[in-house]
């Protein structure tokens, strides 16, 4: 490839298993032999360990002196000066530096809950600086950018984050289709029963089946620990393979360190079974030992993630694939919102709340917050709106990627059989009490320190990550893990719900000082990336729940009383949610709107909690909870309302909070909160009056955006910052001015939307007309034409034109 030699940067987009790294091995065998650092990026260790033994470069974690000269590997996790590389940007200036799968590392550097969390300011800074130094005209370095599904967010994002908007990549794309056209067999039924069942068929036949899927834990039913634990009963006689995160690093397991040596290690195996551990940048190349591909995605991978998992086996195989139809709402990105402009709006709005309410802290408007808040929130919310886009059709976005692929789809929707479906139930409920009982009865460690020594060994066995678990669950929740604790915590989300639900009830007065706490953990060097701000944050959802009368209701129905479908206090709280949708979901607290009590019961998922019909026009509270049985050692689900072990949580966590607020206010006089929260009926409202919130304007420089919350509590200098003023010729994010628009007048103008504006019910196309009805706090409610309910959007949404 010739632009290797010549080319500052170069882009290559090619098809899955075309030999994008191969094609590098050369350009980097050569760097090395002149004396040439080179840097190697991935997003994940095993990946990145597989990676560079193929290009010739030694990874981080077996780093020596000679490495730290000629370059290394890292995970972008280690990309800060407080990790193992003691990582800082600047001095790799004159590297090659090479970001395999970019799409996949910046997705997992914006949003991934790893070790990249607790430093994310810190990695996007060194991040930023690397790659200024090497694009710079006056360095010797070079970038190389390599994705199957390179795209414009990626390149932007390269561009702007650098400090060259200027900057053009050199691109190379390779636009090779597969000829012979292999069968993707799609199956389109609720579970993947019947796709397990055409694996047997095929096993039984005497084929060998690769395996994929979504999930690996115990209590995820078709992960890679219940699919093992299903085809080994079920064929005793054959080998089976699991390569997962457990698997992989454990040193006493066949799997351990698997990505490098995969090609010789599936030829020992009939069934081999892998997570996304396994996922870009393995290819497994052996000819002739496989007979199909299978795999199971329930909608936490992104699609693209799928195909590629789909297409590690380079060999024209059948490949049989279960897509969920729909994937779960827990998974969306901030407030849900499938378009970049509303979900940089929610975090502003969510962000302008928290930072009034903390009344001795400040963020730095510097050259840092202005990096970290720039390209990587404008890209945070491009990838998040396509990916709110993809769950609402998890399945139709895989099959059309599959298709561009050169793949023949077939549809496969016989209905599967109850008799598998009870089997994969009793499997998952069998594994999941043996995993819950196992983490219970771990040994616990002795002190904190030795848990820090445990969590920092790079390989470790499947006992001592359940030794791992059970501390953290203890440390976490302050009570003994029973198998009960363990198997709730294990449930995605119930943490976070029963906190909200301690915060709104008992631990109330502590939300202001546990929220400015966990604030403050996020923020380095005066930095905060704001979705993580904004997600340590839980006042807004708490705030939000009193003021639309979620706390009159629960102290009401958790005594135990029924409560009617049409009584007040229900329509109450359903008018509320009508009358303030928009803003709701600004905040990312969603609820339909259509009927009274499932309405009440979106919000009461929030705390996890359910009203369950007990006759006629009567709800009672229900708590269905997963108890194991001490004789049997069997799980059951069984309705006990509040009896999950929350109360007792409920109870250390009050001791704990109270013992904190002891200490910190001892010899001072008590301080009363500045704020007071009113039962209004507009949660907006509510919310101003506890956060004291005045208008933002959205801008087009994100930058800005995030720095006009509020220039009381982070200033903005009149001065552009150096990075501002580099990136003052990228083209934004809409093509709005950054000015803010001028004052419509009510009834004095007509209006046409400039943009298209989604809600879950409803699409308001750009071009639509209407008139303004009223103008407060900075919103604007309009009335479109040719509907019948106003609704309110921010003075930039439209362009004015006089009245007729």
């Amino acid at each position: 490839m010739p632009a290797l030699s010549t080319e500052t940067w170069v882009a290559i987009k090619s098809e899955k298993g075309t030999g994008k790294t191969e094609s590098l091995i050369g350009h980097v065998s050569e760097a090395l032999a002149v004396g040439k650092p080179v840097i190697l990026i991935t997003h994940r260790v095993q990946l990145g360990e597989a990676l560079a033994k193929r290009l010739g470069v030694p990874f981080l974690s077996s780093l020596g002196p000679e490495g730290q000269i000629q370059g290394f590997g890292l995970c972008v996790d280690s990309m800060h000066p407080h990790s193992r590389a003691k990582f800082h940007g600047e001095p790799w200036r004159d590297a090659i530096v090479i970001i395999d799968e970019v799409e996949q590392v910046i997705d997992h550097l914006l949003n991934a809950d790893t070790e990249v969390k607790k430093h994310r300011p810190e990695i996007l800074i060194e991040f930023s600086r690397l790659l200024a130094g090497v694009l710079n005209p006056d360095s010797e370095g070079q970038l190389i950018t390599l994705d199957a599904d390179l795209g414009h967010t990626s390149i932007d994002f390269v561009r702007t984050i650098s400090g060259c908007p200027e900057c053009r990549p050199y691109l190379v794309l390779n636009q090779y289709r597969n000829p012979s056209h292999p069968l993707a067999i799609a199956y389109e039924n609720d579970t993947p029963d019947q796709l397990i069942e055409k694996a047997i068929q095929v096993l039984e036949g005497g084929g060998k089946v690769y395996f994929c899927t979504s999930g690996q834990k115990a209590g995820s039913a078709f992960g890679t620990v219940n699919l093992e634990l299903r085809f080994r009963r079920r064929f005793p006689e054959r080998r089976v393979l699991r390569v997962d995160s457990v698997t992989i690093s454990d040193p006493s397991h066949p799997a351990f360190k698997g990505a490098g040596k995969i090609n010789h290690l599936v030829q020992n195996y009939d069934i081999v079974i892998v997570s996304p551990t396994l996922g870009t940048g393995v290819s497994i190349d052996v000819k002739g030992h496989f007979s199909a591909v299978f795999g199971i995605f329930s909608g936490i991978t992104p699609a693209n993630s799928a195909r590629q998992a789909l297409a590690r086996v380079r060999e024209d195989l059948p490949i049989h694939v279960w897509a969920a139809e729909k994937a779960p709402s827990i998974f969306r990105v901030g407030n849900g919102s499938k378009s970049a402009q509303g979900l940089i709006r929610g975090q502003a709005k969510e962000a302008e709340l928290n930072l009034r309410r903390w009344e001795e802290f400040t963020l730095v408007q510097d050259e840092g917050n202005a990096i970290v808040n720039g390209a990587p929130l404008e890209t945070w919310a491009k990838m998040g709106a396509a990916r709110n886009l993809e769950l609402a059709c998890y399945r139709e976005y895989i099959k059309y990627g599959l298709k561009a692929g050169g793949y023949v789809i077939e549809r496969y929707t016989e209905d599967s059989d109850e008799n598998l479906r009870g089997l994969t139930k009793s499997i998952k409920v069998e594994s999941q009490v043996t995993f819950c009982q196992r983490v219970a009865e771990s040994r616990p460690f002795n002190s904190e320190a030795d848990y820090q020594k445990s969590k920092e060994r790079e390989t470790k066995t499947e006992a001592e990550r359940q030794r791992e678990l059970r501390h953290e669950i203890q440390k976490k929740l302050l009570v003994e893990p029973t198998p009960a604790i363990v198997a709730k915590t294990q449930e995605p989300g119930w943490i976070r719900q029963i906190e909200t639900l301690y915060y709104l009830t008992k631990g109330r007065q502590f939300l202001k000082g546990r929220d400015e706490a966990r604030g403050q953990a996020v923020v380095q060097y005066g930095c905060a990336f704001i979705p993580d701000l904004n997600r340590s944050q839980m006042s807004n959802r708490v705030e939000a729940l009193e003021i639309l009368g979620v706390k009159s209701l629960l102290n009401r129905v958790l005594g135990g009383e029924e409560i009617g479908k049409d009584d007040p206090l229900i329509i109450a709280i359903h008018e509320r949610v009508i009358a303030n949708h928009q803003d709701l979901q600004l905040i990312g607290v969603n609820a339909p709107t259509k009927y009274p009590i499932a309405c009440v019961n979106a919000l009461l998922t929030l705390v996890g909690l359910k009203l369950d019909k007990m006759g006629r026009n009567k709800y009672r509270l229900r708590f269905e909870a997963a108890v194991i049985d001490a004789k049997t050692g069997q799980a059951k689900q069984q309705k006990l309302a509040l009896h999950d072990g929350r109360l007792e949580i409920f109870e250390q966590w009050f001791k704990r909070d109270a013992g904190h607020s002891v200490k910190e206010t001892k010899g001072q006089p008590t301080k009363q909160s500045k704020y007071s929260i009113n039962k209004r009926s507009s949660v907006l409202e509510g919310l101003k009056e506890a956060a004291q919130i005045s208008r933002i304007y959205i801008k087009a420089n994100l930058c800005r955006k995030i720095c006009a919350l509020a220039e009381t509590v982070w200033p903005i200098s009149d001065q552009p910052s150096k990075v501002e003023a580099a990136t003052n010729g990228s083209p934004p994010l809409t093509s709005h001015s950054s000015a803010p628009p001028p004052s419509p007048q009510v009834g004095a103008t007509r209006v046409r939307l400039t943009e298209t504006i989604r809600d879950p019910s409803t699409t308001y196309s750009a071009g639509t007309w209407g008139k303004i009805l009223a103008i407060r706090d900075g919103l604007v409610e309009v009335l479109l034409d040719g509907f019948q309910c106003p609704i309110k959007i921010f003075p930039d949404d439209f362009e004015t034109f006089p009245a007729a």
